[in-house]
């Protein structure tokens, strides 16, 4: 079943392939913009709860009783620090993922580029069938701080800030002076 009728036309077999991929296509484009907005979604919740910590910690602050602040800080800052975490794991799986369709994709483009002068001619030509050449073809740059421009590494700097600060509140519940020597 998995091999063509002798008998079928080498075309008939060719336009059922066509139709196969550019249905393929379609599903992992689809696939991509589905994952791009689970994780701009994801992002977003955790950029909105990180501010709206912020807020309720400045009116908290103003108040006179440090104990509470203390507590509220601590309560939050728990909570924004699992928040990250699950939002930086899930944003790298749905980035691998993404990238995964684009390798996928680039595999069909490639493909009617090469069966089809039209096609080539009318196309941006795809990148390499590799990861690296794909990544080059997207205009991503080799090093870390590509690591921190995307979603993951934006999510990865707000949770070592958010850390940092769990940290000093900490100390300074168990009575450690965090401030600054002066």
């Amino acid at each position: 079943a998995d091999q063509p009728d002798a008998g079928q036309p080498e075309a008939a077999t060719f336009a059922s392939a066509l139709t196969i991929l550019t249905t393929e296509h379609m599903s992992l484009q689809s696939a991509r913009a589905a994952a791009t907005s689970e994780a701009v979604s994801r992002v977003s919740i955790y950029l909105t709860a990180v501010s709206a910590a912020m807020v309720a910690a400045a009116f908290v602050g103003q108040g006179r009783d440090s104990s509470m602040a203390t507590s509220f800080g601590l309560i939050v800052l728990i909570g924004l620090m699992f928040l990250g975490i699950t939002t930086f794991d899930r944003v790298l799986q749905v980035s691998i993922e993404d990238f995964s369709y684009a390798l996928r994709i680039n595999r069909i483009r490639l493909f009617y580029t090469r069966q089809s002068a039209i096609a080539a001619d009318q196309l941006e030509p795809p990148a390499p069938d590799s990861a690296v050449g794909l990544l080059h073809a997207y205009g991503v740059r080799a090093g870390s701080w590509q690591m921190l421009v995307s979603l993951p590494g934006v999510v990865s700097v707000i949770n070592s800030l958010i850390a940092g600060t769990l940290l000093a509140v900490a100390l300074s519940a168990i009575g450690f002076d965090t401030a600054p020597a002066d």
